[in-house]
């Protein structure tokens, strides 16, 4: 089905107010090293709250099911893999030195503008179906260590 992008209306958590949200993202079409591992929804669920000075904190987890190639052995597998996330939100940018926070323009949050490249960063570099993988066997040791 069709999965909903929900964008979060910051300038209603003035002070103590908050949101939970639970999004779900379609993001199998995303390459990482010649295959598409995110072949299950990204799910991003959590809260955003109001804070002092017109913040709002946005704390959250980024979790799916990975269908994965083994480096070493090239075997399929799968691992679940959850990221947590926490950003501060705000309408207008007050101290550009702050790297960590996200500017809401007009007060509307785009949860998918936050969670794909949280996402993306906590990516592995390198996928092993176990540690201890020992890769690709040689040919005569195989035959006698079949499964």
């Amino acid at each position: 089905g069709c999965l909903r992008v929900m964008k979060l209306d910051i300038r209603t958590l003035d002070g103590a107010g908050q949101l939970r949200f639970d999004e779900k993202y379609d993001l199998s079409g995303m390459e990482f090293f010649g295959h598409y591992p995110i072949a299950e929804p990204l799910r991003f669920s959590g809260r955003a709250a109001g804070c002092a000075g017109g913040l709002v904190t946005l704390e959250g987890e980024l979790s799916t099911r990975l269908h994965l190639l083994c480096d070493r052995c090239g075997r399929e597998f799968t691992r679940d893999k959850a990221v947590p996330v926490s950003v501060l939100l705000e309408l207008t940018l007050q101290d550009e030195e702050r790297g960590d926070i996200v500017v809401c323009p007009g007060g509307i949050c785009d949860l998918e503008d936050i969670a794909v490249p949280e996402w993306i960063l906590a990516m592995d570099y390198q996928n092993l179906c176990r540690e201890d993988c020992e890769g690709l066997l040689p040919r005569e040791e195989s035959s006698t260590s079949r499964l």
